[in-house]
């Protein structure tokens, strides 16, 4: 049994847009944090000028800077298999716990100028390296004898 590509089970962007919009969310991971910074940023600014003024029950700040920054989420929680090694399915199981993480490190590999090609090559080589020492030779091609 071949196991599929974990992007060919997600809705094409052109069909997934219209919903999302209808839904409300936003577009992207990074449109979900620019909406998130501006949420807040009013608080966390009246929370620094309350602190300065003392107007915080309990609270004093010292002559220490105090700033906050919104960085990116790390990348989400892989889930744990819910079947044994031998179930025909786990393979599937493992892309689709794989999928956000590598959906992260593409979208950050390419916030950094890489291209989509050039991520997909070099996942793939490196897999390829980690493969090297755990099997056989022969079990790096696939059905049709290429690798």
């Amino acid at each position: 049994m071949r196991n599929r590509r974990f992007d060919s089970y997600l809705l094409p962007e052109p069909v997934a847009a219209p919903i999302v919009s209808k839904l409300g969310l936003p577009s992207s991971a990074d449109e979900w944090l620019d909406r998130r910074g501006q949420e807040l940023d009013g608080p966390l600014k009246k929370f620094a000028q309350r602190l300065k003024r003392n107007k915080l029950d309990g609270v004093r700040q010292l002559k220490i800077a105090c700033r906050f920054l919104l960085s990116k989420p790390r990348a989400p929680p892989i889930v744990q298999p819910s079947c044994p090694v031998d179930h025909p399915d786990r393979g599937l199981q493992c892309q689709l716990a794989l999928g956000p993480a590598l959906q992260q490190l593409f979208e950050r590999a390419a916030e950094s100028g890489w291209t989509e090609d050039e991520i997909a090559c070099a996942l793939l080589e490196l897999t390829r390296e980690r493969l090297k020492g755990q099997l056989p030779s022969e079990a790096l091609f696939d059905r049709e004898g290429t690798s």
